[in-house]
């Protein structure tokens, strides 16, 4: 991965892996893997960081400066006239089973914090 990887001497080189990877590179032998944990760590002196968003053995290897990102300020937005549902893992898409509960009926308030970001590679 890092002889594919166009890079220079102002690159800032991160290697992400999924949890399961982490846990055989930190049980690795030698002193390559000596600064890995399961939770991260260094790989052949690259800052290394564990993901759950990625499917089992896979890797990723980033250059981070060659990568743009910016986001907003943090919009609150407060609503009695919704309705939600109060679960801690919600439907998604909703079913025809989804218990959705009324804010004006139960005299209730819901806050929502809102955030956009975008990134682009440079």
């Amino acid at each position: 991965m890092l002889r594919v990887l166009d890079s220079d001497s102002s690159s800032k080189i991160f290697l992400i892996v999924d949890p399961d990877s982490a846990k055989v590179l930190a049980t690795q032998s030698g002193i390559k893997f000596s600064a890995m944990t399961p939770l991260g760590g260094q790989v052949c002196g690259i800052d290394t960081l564990v993901s759950d968003n990625l499917t089992p053995q896979t890797w990723l290897l980033i250059d981070a400066s060659q990568c743009a990102a910016g986001s907003s300020s943090i919009e609150l937005d407060a609503s009695t006239q919704a309705n939600v549902q109060m679960d801690t893992a919600p439907d998604s898409p909703p079913t025809g089973t989804t218990v959705l509960t009324s804010l004006w009926q139960n005299d209730l308030i819901a806050l929502r914090a809102t955030r956009f970001w975008s990134g682009e590679l440079a």
